[in-house]
């Protein structure tokens, strides 16, 4: 894999973005649609994807990923459809080598860099990236007041294949819940990792989607609630992982009909149980191998360039205090420069 350096934009450009969305439609706007190109450039839309934020404390520098399945990326032609205020969403080419695939091929994981500079243009883009570590489960000081397990209630913004949207992008929202807590790898799904799986009632463009959860409090806790600028209360959703597929079921012969007819294939079935790959999974491959060494080249690069202090990215992976891009959690970071400032 050739050596680079990953796009990176001062952590206030995202805060400012975040400010002004809701918990709501935050939440749609956290997914984007993977397709590919046709003939006359017309994009087919295959899955679903989304954004996660890296903020480098020491730096304030914030590094954004796509993330999707390595079934929806690993191929030619590859696109992202990401909406636009007031515009006709935007496609934008993803070529093979910006993307990042796990050594071991039955992790079903793509990761790549994606430079807010080059495609934010005006601040138009209408999608959210999720904070790491902020608006991720699996935080210490979360876990400590809220539980997790089967029949947790479930968000998952998705692309509705039938219906992607024409002059916008147009994410559904799908209910769900939790089925099973991850323990042994899942020998159809995911034979190189434990998953979640999680009780999904629909699929179809699905795959590569963030998969959000409504965390239940202890019982003697005190619920982690944040009041917003407006005094408004902020659900706490946290991202769980990434829906990578679906079990189809062998339930033909309970469709048979009365006269014995064969029944549809078993694969036009759907099961509705579905595989979440943790984010943790996703976390531990952002923040480790090549591309912790292209980030620490790209801080760097930007040392070099305006003078500031180096830091180890290993310091992310090691677990280091970090402050959280803002979203139900609002942000300790300072505020973004003044106009004529």
């Amino acid at each position: 894999m050739p050596r680079r350096s990953h796009p990176c934009v001062p952590a206030w450009v995202l805060e400012v973005r975040a400010r002004e969305m809701a918990v709501t439609p935050y939440m749609l706007n956290t997914a984007a649609f993977v397709g590919v190109r046709v003939a006359h450039g017309d994009f087919i839309p295959t899955g679903t994807c989304f954004l996660i934020s890296v903020f480098e404390k020491h730096t304030l520098l914030t590094f954004v990923y796509v993330v999707t399945c390595r079934h929806l990326a690993d191929r030619n032609g590859v696109c992202l459809r990401i909406g636009r205020r007031d515009k006709l969403p935007k496609i934008i080419d993803m070529p093979a080598d910006d993307w990042y695939f796990p050594e071991n091929r039955r992790i079903d994981l793509a990761v790549a860099p994606f430079d807010m500079t080059l495609w934010e243009e005006d601040g138009e883009l209408a999608i959210a990236p999720v904070g790491y570590p902020g608006a991720v489960w699996g935080d210490p000081a979360t876990a400590k007041n809220y539980f997790l397990c089967p029949g947790a209630d479930l968000a998952i913004p998705s692309l509705f294949v039938p219906h992607p949207g024409e002059r916008a992008n147009i994410p559904i929202m799908r209910l769900a819940t939790i089925a099973a807590m991850p323990g042994e790898p899942l020998r159809f799904a995911s034979p190189a990792h434990s998953s979640y799986l999680i009780e999904s009632r629909s699929l179809g463009g699905s795959s590569g989607s963030p998969v959000f959860v409504n965390l239940r409090p202890y019982d003697a806790a005190v619920p982690y609630v944040k009041i917003d600028e407006d005094g408004a209360a902020q659900v706490q959703l946290l991202l769980l992982g990434m829906l990578t597929g679906a079990h189809s079921g062998d339930y033909a012969d309970d469709f048979a009909t009365p006269d014995q007819i064969a029944a549809t294939a078993d694969s036009q079935f759907n099961a509705g149980i579905s595989v979440v790959t943790p984010i943790s999974v996703v976390m531990d491959f952002i923040l480790g191998g090549p591309m912790a060494d292209d980030r620490a080249r790209s801080i760097a690069a930007d040392k070099k360039r305006v003078g500031s202090r180096p830091t180890s990215v290993n310091a992310i992976r090691d677990g280091a205090p970090q402050q959280n891009v803002p979203w139900q959690f609002g942000s300790s970071r300072p505020d973004p420069p003044k106009e004529g400032a």
